[in-house]
């Protein structure tokens, strides 16, 4: 239906069915989806145009339909730093980016927590998105929740700055002028801020993680930080 409403140039990835397999002495189950032949591609005019409506498109839907929804919900205010508490500083990184996030935070005003809260993606990034050559299929659900909308709004402007601020521009028109959801967009850098600011990812999971791994997510929640700020 979504795909319809804008030209069928969108389309979320479609869930095909489980199989339970097994490999020697362990069961697992396999989740399939709709397999996509990916094409790179890189934002223009016409899929910023297209992908702020979806996501507006997205909001709305989620917005309007609040009981057909079942995901979780995130609690966070984002309005303290607290969680940093539990956090162990002796790495030099760690408390590079604490103190950088404590500075930022005590410049910024708060998350405004009379911004809507709806069942986002929370991970509606570039490298989220597959273009097989028709249509732009959004992938990857596994952090989808109700949270505030703003998050997810900047999350993604922050990953098209790099492409010129003219593809930030025409998103965010195209994103407004379908969003229907009462939003506060004036808010919205500050919000974005206050979360990255107070969650301490990936920090809190550094020790499951390869350093590989850990190093290019601190590097890149740092670089979100310091483009919106």
């Amino acid at each position: 239906k979504l795909s319809e409403m804008i030209g069928g140039k969108f389309a979320i990835n479609k869930f095909r069915g489980i199989n339970l397999k097994q490999s020697g002495h362990t069961t697992y189950y396999e989740i399939m989806f709709d397999k996509l032949t990916e094409i790179k591609w890189e934002p223009n005019h016409d899929n910023m145009r297209l992908l702020g409506t979806a996501m507006a498109h997205l909001h709305n839907y989620a917005y309007n339909n609040k009981n057909l929804l079942t995901m979780a919900h995130k609690s966070e205010t984002y309005s303290d730093m607290d969680k940093w508490l539990y956090i162990s500083k002796k790495d030099p990184r760690v408390k590079e980016a604490y103190n950088s996030r404590l500075e930022v935070f005590r410049n910024i005003n708060k998350l405004n927590q009379a911004q809507p809260k709806v069942g986002v993606h929370r991970d509606f990034k570039l490298h989220n998105i597959i273009f097989d050559g028709n249509a732009y299929n959004l992938i990857d659900f596994d952090f989808a929740a109700i949270d505030f909308v703003s998050i997810e709004v900047m999350g993604f402007i922050v990953d098209v700055v790099d492409f010129g601020m003219e593809h930030v521009k025409t998103f965010f028109e195209h994103y407004n002028k379908t969003i229907k959801v009462p939003i506060i967009s004036k808010s919205f850098v500050d919000d974005y801020l206050s979360y990255l600011c107070t969650n301490t990812f990936p920090f809190y999971m550094q020790d499951k993680m390869s350093n590989e791994s850990a190093n290019d997510l601190i590097d890149y929640r740092n670089k979100c930080l310091n483009t919106i700020y």
